[in-house]
């Protein structure tokens, strides 16, 4: 698992006109592609994080697609953190399964920042799968996925 903190931080200079307080704010962009904390499903996630075991949601028949969450664990403030990106693809070749990603948002350097936390999710999916077994690539890792199988661990 790799985080935001490890991705290249990037200053940028923006002005935002119309947006009062933060007009003249100096930015640091946050980049994070292929990184993150991969999670995956059987069906879509109302949440992202990991289900109780025994859920549906980890279970692989055939004919499943491959659920995918991407996320940043960094707490992010709404109105400090803007112009957030969250994009995540699973290209299917042959048995292996590729997801790429990018998350990145610009922090203000403002010092009056709402304490809310939110997180950074992408969410993508594959094609349906056949009986198989697929390696799923992410970030120069592979993971085993069978079709069928019940994931133990789908949080990496």
């Amino acid at each position: 698992m790799k985080s935001a903190s490890t991705a290249m931080v990037l200053p940028a200079l923006l002005a935002l006109g119309g947006c009062g307080s933060v007009e003249n704010a100096d930015y640091a962009l946050f980049a994070a592609v292929d990184e993150g904390t991969l999670c995956m499903f059987s069906g879509e996630p109302i949440m992202p994080g990991t289900p109780a075991a025994g859920s549906e949601l980890l279970t692989f028949e055939e004919g499943s697609r491959l659920f995918v969450t991407v996320s940043l664990d960094d707490c992010l403030s709404d109105s400090c953190d803007v112009n957030r990106v969250a994009y995540c693809q699973v290209a299917q070749d042959g048995t292996t399964l590729l997801v790429s990603s990018e998350l990145s948002y610009e922090m203000t350097d403002q010092t009056q920042c709402t304490m809310d936390c939110g997180r950074l999710v992408a969410r993508c999916e594959s094609e349906p799968l056949s009986a198989g077994h697929y390696q799923v690539a992410f970030g120069g890792a592979t993971y085993p996925l069978s079709v069928p199988s019940t994931l133990v661990n789908p949080c990496q």
